[in-house]
């Protein structure tokens, strides 16, 4: 898993040391979800079951293979974004 020196950095800061290594490889390697942003930069996300189901989103560099940050979103809805891919498959 590559990543930037912004993000290594940043996971040895005192928020980020909640976020397990194991749940960042694992939403890097199989993510549940995988958006491509308005920025070109993509957004992985998994269900963390540890952390109350919470969805926990990787932010890829426009490469696809970067990890730039990684946080827990509180706002992802899973629903409306199956609905919206379902959408898409329609037209």
């Amino acid at each position: 898993m590559q990543t930037t020196e912004y993000f290594t950095k940043k996971l040895n800061q005192k928020e980020y040391q909640h976020i397990q290594k194991r749940w960042l490889e694992s939403t890097y390697i199989s993510p549940e979800f995988r958006l491509k942003q308005s920025d070109g930069r993509f957004g992985l996300y998994s269900k963390i079951t540890e952390m109350n189901n919470q969805y926990l989103k990787l932010t890829l560099l426009k490469d696809g293979k970067t990890v730039k940050d990684a946080c827990f979103d509180k706002r992802f809805n899973p629903r409306a974004q199956l609905r919206r891919q379902m959408m898409r498959g329609c037209k």
